[in-house]
């Protein structure tokens, strides 16, 4: 037998297995399916885009309630104050008036007796005058007291009008922000609904995809021979810098890290696998949070970076020292600044409130350099170091 005929048969029959049904399925993706999946990538993103803009302004909202609730308590504050402070000018008017009755009653039977022999009892004209003098400023006096807490009692009423104004006022704005609130929550529902399903019709395609593209590299594996593989070299570990000395040894707080927040976790840090083989790979965890809840910084450092990320939320990113980092996402109510420096259990935000569930998913990753770590690796025991309130940031 020739030789050289194995050869052309071998490279002919490479050549029609490119060339055949396989390779025609992999010709025909781009003006097929892959065209759908462009088209639903699209679709996609741009439904994201919108989603994301309703998630900020969601998170605006949300800060806006917390802002009207704190004026509706300074307000109610102030009412109550204001409340107690005309009870008290009441019962001076009260007093000065049943004085003030008494004094009359003097003034009434000392008219009885002569006032004109009073004054004309006087031993010389200075007396007279001085008697004269005297009762006219007591009585002056009298009315001008009167007068004073009149004028008092009446600011008081108006500055109490204007606060039961100002409150109802308030109220009126935290019914219209919680109806715009309801507006964007039904918003998210309907994208949400909507991204799901499309998200689906991608997935379905890409599984299509993904099955066509694996059994024509099944086929071409096993008709040839593998690749020769060679070890990957490894990355050089990176360098550790010295913390400052406010900061504590953040590598030696392994497993004993506070809980970012209270509540159970619901995604955990890795490979994930979803509908139609999709993989998905989380940097972080995820912890399932009662609306409203306080979220803490972890340990000692400085606030490194603040802001809205996509997918994320409003994020707070801390610097441990030694290269260490957390990232703590999905806040509202942030009070904080960049650079500033924050304790341990110092109040970083809240769980935000909007959504369809009472519980939130805060999200929190762990860092060495630019290297993700398991955040449950580092967390301590989830009811260690809960105080009442906490402490507030500055």
């Amino acid at each position: 037998m020739n030789p050289g005929i194995p050869v052309f048969v071998w490279t002919l029959f490479f050549f029609l297995l490119l060339s055949g049904p396989a390779g025609s399925i992999a010709q025909n993706e781009p003006s097929d399916n892959q065209k759908r999946i462009e088209e639903v990538a699209r679709e996609e993103r741009r439904i994201l885009d919108e989603l994301d803009e309703i998630e900020q302004q969601a998170s605006l909202i949300e800060d806006r309630l917390l802002d009207i609730e704190a004026r509706i308590k300074d307000v109610s504050k102030r009412l109550d104050q204001t409340d107690r402070g005309v009870r008290r000018i009441e019962q001076r008017l009260r007093k000065i008036k049943t004085y003030l009755a008494g004094r009359l009653r003097a003034i009434y039977r000392l008219r009885e007796a002569g006032l004109i022999q009073v004054l004309v009892g006087a031993e010389s004209v200075s007396e007279l005058v001085y008697r004269y003098r005297y009762i006219s400023t007591i009585l002056k006096r009298d009315q001008e007291a009167l007068e004073e807490f009149g004028q008092r009692r009446a600011e008081l009423i108006g500055l109490r009008e204007q606060l039961k104004a100002d409150r109802a006022q308030l109220y009126r704005l935290r019914l219209d922000t919680s109806a715009e609130k309801d507006k964007l929550k039904r918003a998210r529902h309907k994208k949400t609904a909507l991204l799901i399903t499309i998200h689906r019709r991608k997935e379905l395609y890409m599984a299509m995809s993904r099955q066509r593209q694996t059994a024509l590299k099944e086929v071409i594996v096993r008709s040839a021979p593998a690749p020769e593989t060679r070890p990957r070299p490894k990355p050089a570990a990176p360098s550790q810098a010295t913390p400052p000395p406010r900061l504590p040894d953040f590598k030696g707080l392994k497993g004993k890290l506070l809980w970012p927040v209270k509540g159970k976790i619901s995604s955990r840090f890795g490979r994930n696998t979803g509908a139609f083989n999709t993989v998905t790979e989380s940097h972080g965890l995820k912890i399932s949070a009662m609306a409203g809840s306080r979220v803490r910084a972890v340990s000692a450092g400085k606030v490194l970076y603040l802001g809205w990320v996509r997918g994320y939320g409003n994020i707070v990113i801390i610097d441990h020292g030694q290269r260490y980092y957390t990232l703590t996402g999905g806040l509202i109510g942030i009070r904080l600044k960049a650079d500033q420096w924050v304790s341990k259990d110092e109040t970083l935000g809240l769980a935000p409130g909007t959504g369809e569930s009472e519980e939130k998913e805060i999200y929190f990753e762990v860092r060495h350099g630019g290297q993700p770590l398991d955040p449950a690796d580092w967390l301590g025991s989830p009811s260690a170091g809960w105080s009442a309130a906490g402490k507030s940031g500055s």
